[in-house]
């Protein structure tokens, strides 16, 4: 009989644990961004929301007080202006006066004892030496020597009636239908009354007033009481003979009517084309003339707008500085933290070497003034230390160019 041999009892197999050998390239672990970073940058854009709207405000009030300023500056010229044309017009009138009372106080052109045509040949011959361009006589009833009537006409009315030196706005004259400034004065001879009237340039008035530059549309014009234009920068409305009163530019008209209320001041009116600011005023001397002088208005404005648009400009350059600068900060704060062993240390060379280069970007970005905001990108050129031995202190290494640094390249901090 057989036996059966027992079976020998053996103790399970311990499984061999492996060991786990870390990755050479495990990345370190994400080290949460410091909450004070966030805080900080929020406080910033609270800062610059706050300068900004401090800033925007101010040249609203700055835009109000440079309106008043342009505004004034441009009363004050056109004042000026005003004032010097104004003194030269009276001037003028004064020196023909005086010549126009001394050829009518020439015996020789009144006395109706020296036939006609050696009268009429005396008074061409003092024309030649004044500012006239031609002299005649007329007797009582509006006749002249030139053999025309102009007893209807204004001039001659005021002077023979109201003993009065008279100036015509631009008519048409009857002897030869040309426009012309007519200016007649009385005079008496041997009891007998007359009236020597003379013929004058109607441009003689408007010159010197085309130099005039206060922005487009810019002009200067005379009216006479009536609202005809005697003298203007546009010598077309003189001798077309326009009459501002009866514009059909409402503008034009109201101006007219502002020149024409026998007193000084300054007007706000459209031309048709341009907003244009005058001062007007009544000229000594004369019987009812009135001179305004014109400024485009429109360009106090665009100065102004001008003027504030540097301020914003400004404003937002200095605003945008500020941003990029704490960018660079964050991202080198960043840095530092995902770097650093638990002891304080910097983990690798290749560590201390980028600190300063994130340092030396943000100097060159502040020197260069290049501003950088939103998806603008920053490339840095860097470089890797190869060791060609595992101990901390490079004895020999190589420089290579390393692409643009990436979050997981800062983080893992690998050698």
């Amino acid at each position: 009989m057989k036996t059966k041999t027992p079976k020998t009892f053996k103790a399970p197999k311990t499984p061999k644990v492996k060991a786990v050998k870390p990755a050479a390239n495990a990345a370190a672990p994400k080290v949460k961004k410091p909450r004070t970073t966030k805080i900080k940058y929020r406080i910033l854009r609270l800062s610059v929301l706050s300068v900004t709207l401090c800033i925007v405000s101010l040249m609203i009030v700055m835009s109000i007080f440079l309106t008043s300023a342009y505004v004034t500056s441009y009363e004050n010229q056109t004042k000026a202006l005003a004032q010097s044309y104004g003194e030269v017009i009276s001037n003028t009138i004064n020196s023909l006066s005086l010549e126009l009372q001394s050829a009518g106080g020439n015996q020789e052109v009144l006395n109706q004892m020296i036939p006609l045509v050696e009268r009429q040949k005396n008074l061409e011959t003092l024309a030649k030496t004044a500012l006239f361009k031609d002299y005649s006589i007329a007797y009582h009833d509006g006749t002249t020597y030139n053999g025309t009537d102009i007893s209807d006409r204004e001039y001659f009315q005021k002077a023979y009636n109201e003993d009065q030196i008279a100036i015509s706005p631009p008519v048409i004259r009857k002897t030869d239908g040309l426009v012309t400034t007519m200016m007649a004065a009385p005079t008496k001879y041997s009891g007998m009354k007359y009236v020597i009237y003379g013929g004058l340039d109607s441009t003689m008035f408007s010159n010197g007033l085309d130099k005039i530059d206060m922005g487009n549309g810019s002009n200067i014009i005379v009216l006479d009481r009536n609202g005809q234009v005697i003298a203007a920068s546009d010598t077309s409305l003189v001798m077309n003979m326009v009459n501002y009163l009866e514009s059909d530019v409402p503008g034009d008209k109201a101006l007219a009517e502002a020149m024409l209320s026998d007193s000084e001041g300054t007007i706000t009116y459209s031309n048709g084309s341009n907003t244009m600011l005058a001062y007007y005023m009544p000229i000594d001397g004369t019987d009812g003339w009135t001179i305004a002088v014109s400024g485009n208005y429109d360009q106090i404005i665009a100065s102004v707008l001008l003027d504030i648009g540097i301020g914003l400009a400004v404003c937002q350059n200095s605003s945008l500085f500020l941003l990029p600068r704490e960018k660079s900060r964050k991202t080198e704060a960043v840095f530092l933290v995902g770097s650093r062993r638990p002891g304080g240390k910097s983990k690798s060379l290749r560590a201390r070497f980028l600190l300063p280069a994130f340092s030396f970007g943000e100097a060159k970005e502040n020197a260069e003034g290049q501003l950088q905001i939103s998806n603008t990108g920053s490339y840095i050129v860097m470089c890797i230390i190869d060791h060609k031995n595992s101990t901390d202190s490079p004895k020999d290494f190589q420089l290579s160019p390393l692409p643009a640094a990436t979050p997981q390249a800062l983080r893992a901090g690998s050698p």
